[in-house]
Formats: C-alpha cells, structure tokens, sequence
C-alpha cells in the first residue's frame, strides 16, 4: 500500500472565512483533526521515524491553532452573553476578522470592537490570565 504524502498540516489558516466559527464548529474541526492525524499515524508503516517526526510537527502544530482558537471562540461568546450591550454612547460594530501570531502559527480570530461619534473605538480586550 502506497503512503500518501502527508507533510502538509492538516488545516490551514486561511482568509476566506467570512463569519466567525462558533465554539461547537471549532470543536468539531478538532475533533476530524484529531481522527484524521490518528488515521495517518496508522498508516505510517514504512516510515523512519525521522520522517515520521518530521511530518508529525507540522500537523501537531496546526492542532495548536485549532486549539487556540476554541479557546479564542469561548471567550468570544463569554464577553457577549456577560455584555449584551455596550456602554452608554457606544455602538458594537459586527466582530473584524484577525489573526494572531501564536506559538503553534497564525491563528485566525474574531474581534468586537466598540465605538462612539467621534471617532473613539475601545477594543474589546479579553482577560487571558
């Protein structure tokens, strides 16, 4: 049986998501991840395991950022089921598409940002610690 060559990661961020995923979208795209990569692990029976290793890194770290953004997704719909609306004399703008450098890569987020006439904008900042 021929190996098919796996030395790309298993998902890549890309630009052409326009709506934010959901956590339960993001937890699913871990979850076929995470089957496809025990899938391709089975299948590695004529690799060294340098090879093995060195194509396992990529699609580890592609996880990562799967892993990063459920977490990123979280506490996206924490801050808007805790602040249903902004303060006095601002307006929620729809979430802008970002991406965040990480350990693991580039990982592609959602951010609300508020405002007020004037020209004011206050970024929605996430208490990570």
């Amino acid at each position: 049986m021929e190996e098919k060559d796996l030395s790309q990661p298993p998902v890549e961020v890309t630009d052409d998501v326009a709506d934010a995923p959901t956590s339960e979208e993001v937890k699913a795209s871990i979850m076929q991840e995470t089957n496809a990569l025990i899938a391709w692990i089975l299948a590695c029976r004529s690799l060294t395991f340098l090879e093995f290793e060195s194509q396992l890194v990529p699609k580890v770290l592609a996880l990562g950022c799967l892993f990063v953004q459920l977490f990123l997704c979280m506490r996206a719909e924490q801050f808007q089921a805790t602040r249903p609306s902004p303060s006095a004399g601002y307006k929620r703008m729809d979430p802008k598409p970002r991406r965040l450098g990480t350990f693991f890569g580039k990982v592609r987020y959602w951010r609300t940002y508020f405002y007020r006439a004037g020209g004011a904008t206050i970024r929605w900042i996430w208490n990570w610690d």
